[in-house]
C-alpha cells in the first residue's frame, strides 16, 4: 500500500463493467498522488476485465469470499488506512459513478487554499444533461451537512466526498445495515465537526 495525497475507496458487487469505468477515471487523474483501494464484495470471477489493473502498484485489491456488504466493504477499507497510519484525504467513489479527469486535482487546489476545512464535496454532473446533478442552494460556499443536506436540504443531489482521514479514522459506517444509508456515517462525521 502506497503512501498518497488522496486514498479512493471504491467497493463493487456484481457491477464488473461500471465499476471497469470507474477504476479508469481514478487511472487518469491528472494528479497522480493518489491510491485506489477496490473491494470486489462476492469474490466473483466475473471481474476478469479488471485484471489489467490489478499490476498497478498504486491500487490495491480487496476480495470478500462472501457478500458483506458495501458498509463493512467501506470499514475493511478504513480499517486497513488506519493500519497503515494513513495521512491524507478520503475520496468514496461507487462503482457506478466515476472522477472528472481533474477530480483530484481540484480537490488539492481547495485543501490549499482552505487549510482549515477538513471535509469537501465536489458537484456531479448528470451524464445524460450534461448538467449539475449538484444543487447548492445555500448561497454559500460552505455548508453544513446535518442542517444544509439533511434538514433543511437546501443542499441536494449526489455528491463526491474528499474527508481528511484524521477525522474519519475513528469512525466506521453502519454494519447492521448492509448496504446503502450512508448519510449515517456522514452524520456523524459532522457531530465531530462542531
Amino acid at each position: 500500500m502506497t503512501k498518497s495525497h488522496f486514498s479512493i475507496i471504491l467497493p463493487t458487487h456484481k457491477r464488473p463493467d461500471t465499476v471497469q469505468r470507474a477504476i479508469e477515471s481514478v487511472v487518469k487523474q491528472t494528479y497522480a498522488d493518489w491510491q485506489l483501494i477496490l473491494i470486489i464484495d462476492d469474490n466473483s470471477s466475473d471481474y476478469s476485465a479488471i485484471e489489467k489493473f490489478t499490476n498497478n502498484n498504486k491500487i490495491t485489491v480487496l476480495k470478500n469470499k462472501q457478500n458483506i456488504g458495501k458498509n463493512a466493504s467501506l470499514n475493511q477499507a478504513l480499517n486497513l488506512l488506519k493500519e497503515n497510519n494513513y495521512q491524507g484525504y478520503l475520496v468514496f467513489l461507487d462503482d457506478d459513478d466515476w472522477l472528472a479527469i481533474d477530480c483530484l486535482e481540484t480537490f488539492k487546489e481547495v485543501i490549499e487554499k482552505n487549510p482549515a476545512q477538513n471535509w469537501f464535496v465536489s458537484q456531479r454532473v448528470n451524464s445524460l444533461t450534461k448538467g449539475p446533478f449538484t444543487i447548492n442552494n445555500t448561497g454559500r460556499d460552505i455548508i453544513r451537512y446535518q442542517s444544509d443536506m439533511l434538514i433543511h436540504r437546501t443542499f441536494t443531489g449526489d455528491t463526491t466526498h474528499c474527508i481528511n482521514f484524521q477525522i474519519a479514522n475513528n469512525l466506521l459506517f453502519p454494519t447492521k445495515i448492509k448496504n446503502a444509508e450512508e448519510w449515517l456515517y456522514f452524520a456523524q462525521l459532522s457531530i465531530t465537526q462542531r
